[in-house]
């Protein structure tokens, strides 16, 4: 009988030792996310607009969210034009443009209630370009003064051996961009005078428009500073009346101010982004050494802060 009796107060009691472990294991498994709290919040930011800012962005935005792994960052080209249309619509965060904003523009965003803001990231030039065929049927580099440019671009002169007399009577093929492109907009402010009109094929994006010219013989264009990759396409000298030579267009060029074809390039917001804001940390990244130095990678001029 006292065994019996003894089994039996063994067997409760190892009974109610594995239920309070069986207890305590279900209340590690349901109070354990709520000890541990919640998880980090995702920012997302959209941006959205130049091609020739594109590359830089898409590299600091990769970089900055390997770093910051709760930030969702979407970057997309399309042009200056697309970019600003979609910061005044609120479609973006940031609008990325190789240009200051248009009056039309600046109508439409105040129309809206948007402030928009401009945070210059970097030192550009527009580079003419030509098909290799030309510099190697004239033995040198081509140099064109900006009258000279006009000519060629507003189509009358239409032959090269309007531009030089060793080169053959060929037919000059211009390629542009397209309406609302940033690079469009600064060539035509510095080369075209009032009332004149770009003729030729147009190309949507500075990579498209570089293939088009390094694919086509007796071709002309114009691309951003970093998408000028000879041999496949060999830069256009342009005439600087202050100096009084012609400059080739490069990094130590633009530095020193001599090369005629300067920008700046521009991040714009609606508005400054609130101190802590993703907006505002991927701008002060972007503005850092460490952005600054993507800047150069890319092939444009870091700017000075």
């Amino acid at each position: 009988m006292r065994e019996a009796i003894g089994v039996s107060k063994g067997l409760l009691l190892i009974g109610s030792i594995v239920g309070l472990l069986v207890g305590l294991a279900l209340g590690t498994l349901i109070l354990g996310p709520l000890i541990a709290g919640p998880k980090p919040t995702r920012e997302t930011c959209v941006i959205m607009g130049s091609t020739t800012v594109l590359p830089i962005i898409e590299e600091c935005a990769r970089v900055f969210m390997k770093n910051n792994p709760q930030a969702d960052i979407r970057v997309s080209g399309g042009g200056s034009g697309v970019g600003i249309a979609n910061l005044i619509d609120g479609v973006c965060d940031i609008a990325m443009a190789s240009r200051k904003p248009k009056p039309e523009e600046i109508d439409a965003a105040n129309a809206t209630r948007v402030n928009m803001v401009l945070h210059a990231i970097a030192l550009d030039a527009v580079c003419v370009i030509v098909h290799p065929s030309v510099e190697e049927a004239l033995g040198e580099p081509l140099k064109l003064t900006l009258e000279e440019l006009r000519k060629i671009f507003i189509g009358e002169w239409t032959m090269w051996s309007q531009v030089y007399s060793k080169l053959p009577d060929k037919p000059i093929i211009v390629f542009i961009r397209e309406p609302g492109s940033g690079t469009r907009g600064t060539f035509e402010d510095f080369v075209l005078k009032e009332g004149d009109v770009c003729v030729g094929h147009e190309k949507h994006g500075n990579p498209a428009l570089r293939d088009a010219v390094k694919n086509t013989p007796w071709s002309i264009g114009y691309v951003g500073l970093g998408f000028v990759e000879e041999p496949d396409v060999r830069a256009v000298h342009i005439y600087n009346d202050e100096i009084g030579e012609y400059v080739e267009p490069s990094k130590d060029a633009v530095r020193k101010g001599i090369y005629p074809l300067v920008r700046k390039l521009y991040l714009i917001t609606n508005g400054r982004p609130p101190e802590g804001s993703l907006v505002a940390r991927l701008i002060d990244f972007v503005l850092s050494p460490k952005g600054q130095s993507i800047v150069e990678d890319k092939g444009f001029i870091a700017i000075a802060r």
